[in-house]
């Protein structure tokens, strides 16, 4: 900035500003060191001194015209608008690698969901699949509230899943002895986490999304044997 690369929302000298020779110089895309600045922000780190950067003064002059001041308000509502979006997509980055341990990497097709030909696929072993949907796993349902018949929270969910998976366990036993299966598909249909996606289900809530996805996240541990 000290030589003449403007900060966001600025016009310099150069055709070029701080943000993306910043970026060009650490050889990044500029939206990365954004998203990089916003999350710094977000966790109290210093930010950036946008103040090194000293407009000339023709450009003080114009910046206090009624259409540069229109024209700045706009950027800072654009970048406001930027900032928000950043929050939120790095939000939901933490949730992918901490509740679910997913990384940004290419997935790979097993070799043995791939038919290569048709005299193969005929002595193939079929394939189990195992879907599942609406597990609603941080609702809190209380047996008064259906005269007594049944209740659920996420005590009875984990209970649950296990029972699932050991049921599905003793089918593919029943239909293989030798559980030589060349592999398995497990689905997870939507509506997982939880009800606050309805508004009528949000009050029976128990716990957050991201300790809900947290409590699926461990439940799940429990298919690895199936799919290994």
């Amino acid at each position: 900035m000290r030589k003449g690369y403007p900060p966001p929302g600025s016009h310099g000298k150069h055709g070029m500003g701080a943000i993306r020779m910043a970026a060009t110089s650490l050889g990044i895309s500029p939206t990365s060191l954004q998203s990089s600045i916003a999350r710094a922000k977000e966790l109290k780190y210093p930010q950036p001194n946008w103040s090194l950067y000293k407009d000339s003064e023709a450009a003080q002059i114009e910046a206090k015209t009624p259409d540069s001041v229109r024209t700045k308000n706009q950027i800072e509502a654009l970048r406001k608008q930027l900032n928000d979006a950043l929050e939120y997509a790095t939000k939901l980055e933490d949730v992918r690698t901490t509740a679910f341990q997913l990384k940004p990497e290419n997935l790979t097709v097993p070799q043995w969901q791939v038919k290569t030909s048709k005299k193969l696929a005929d002595r193939t072993p079929e394939i189990p699949t195992l879907f599942t949907s609406d597990f609603q796993c941080g609702e809190v349902i209380r047996p008064e509230e259906l005269d007594y018949p049944n209740a659920y929270s996420p005590e009875i969910f984990q209970e649950r899943y296990r029972r699932l998976i050991r049921v599905a366990v003793k089918l593919l036993e029943r239909e293989n002895s030798k559980m030589d299966y060349p592999g398995f598909v497990y689905l997870r249909g939507g509506d997982c986490i939880s009800g606050s996606i309805h508004l009528d289900l949000e009050s029976t809530q128990s716990i957050t999304p991201e300790s809900a996805a947290w409590n699926l996240k461990q439940s799940g541990d429990c298919y690895a044997l199936v799919i290994s």
